[in-house]
């Protein structure tokens, strides 16, 4: 895949790049923290492009590019609306001899997470419905069903380490496809940050299938690298996946690298 080779070429030395620049004009510690928490105040716009091989019987391989808008609305003083879509978009070579390849839009999800603005016995806690809607125009991609459930987080931070977990559950209710869904969601993740704005991440975005009696585990660890530019402040990440578990569709290992637009409405302050 030279193409693929080329990106994941020109993704290390973006990331090269950003911590020589990082070092000279550091992020405060604050925001870091507010980077690495899924339920800060925070808007945010990542952009991540995952290339994965061994996809099937024939090692297929498929691109995702996944458009992640994060907006944190303030209802009170006490409490924070997160609002957080995946909207991926996906192109895959044959799975099988003979098929053609194929390319569009996969199904949406939309979590809404009510937040403390403050921290709950000395945890950050976020908790709501997460929606499945029927967006893909590939049967390829398409579970052809509406659903919903209930998603969580809870995590502890300090200044350097951030340690948390992710789950939902989501309930296929309506749509035309033949298979209902019922999918649960265990994502477990540590990052430690330095003051520089680098850090190194591990997380499995695991996902069981109580249909199929399935579970998909990717093992992923990466790095990532603040880079404050003006205004406007980028995080740039690049992640190592190998699945220890997987279906016979899922990919057997991968790599994402994600450019993500960090927007400080709120305003924060850097410490002294």
């Amino acid at each position: 895949m030279p193409q693929a080779r080329t990106i994941v070429t020109a993704a290390l030395a973006l990331s090269l790049l950003a911590t020589g620049r990082a070092a000279a004009d550091d992020p405060d510690t604050e925001l870091l923290r507010k980077i690495h928490n899924p339920v800060s105040d925070l808007a945010t716009l990542p952009l991540r492009n995952s290339f994965e091989s061994g996809v099937g019987k024939d090692d297929a391989f498929r691109y995702t590019l996944s458009v992640e808008p994060v907006v944190a609305l303030q209802l009170t003083s006490d409490w924070l609306l997160v609002t957080r879509t995946v909207l991926p978009v996906i192109a895959q070579t044959p799975l099988v001899p003979g098929a053609g390849s194929s390319f569009g839009l996969g199904d949406t999800q939309l979590s809404l997470f009510l937040s403390p603005a403050d921290e709950v016995g000395g945890l950050i806690l976020g908790a709501g419905p997460i929606t499945l809607l029927p967006t893909a125009t590939d049967s390829a991609f398409a579970s052809q069903k509406w659903g919903a459930g209930p998603v969580a987080v809870v995590l502890k931070q300090t200044d350097a380490w951030t340690a948390g977990l992710q789950v939902d559950h989501i309930w296929s209710f309506a749509g035309s496809g033949r298979q209902s869904v019922s999918t649960t969601l265990v994502d477990p993740f540590l990052s430690h940050t330095w003051p520089n704005g680098f850090s190194l991440t591990f997380e499995t975005e695991s996902q069981y299938d109580s249909k199929a009696h399935q579970w998909t585990v990717p093992l992923e660890a990466g790095v990532a690298q603040v880079l404050p530019l003006g205004r406007q402040t980028l995080e740039l990440d690049l992640i190592g996946l190998y699945y220890a578990e997987r279906a016979e569709l899922d990919p057997r290992w991968g790599v994402r690298f994600t450019v993500n637009f960090i927007f400080d409405i709120h305003g924060t302050k850097k410490t002294d």
